[in-house]
């Protein structure tokens, strides 16, 4: 498996809401193959069951992680204790 990263721009709201801060993230090849499956959720080309099985995760884990890349855009892709580049 390769291990190349790739460097996404990320925006997040500051804590005022007035405020827009902008970071890189780094994305391994599995981060970067959800993130073109929840793509495809999004746009409705398939089902969140279908992306459970293409991600390799139970259909609750799908729902989390979907949520959270709802939420957070690409950041809710990345494991929690990863930093910032």
């Amino acid at each position: 498996m390769s291990h190349a990263m790739l460097v996404c721009n990320w925006i997040i709201p500051s804590i005022t809401g007035r405020a827009i801060v902008m970071g890189v993230l780094a994305m391994n090849e599995k981060e970067r193959l959800r993130k073109a499956i929840f793509e495809m959720v999004k746009q409705r080309r398939i089902t969140l069951r279908q992306a459970s099985t293409q991600c390799e995760l139970s259909y609750r884990q799908t729902l989390r992680v979907y949520a959270d890349y709802l939420q957070k855009g690409d950041a809710g892709l990345l494991h929690q204790s990863r930093t910032t580049v």
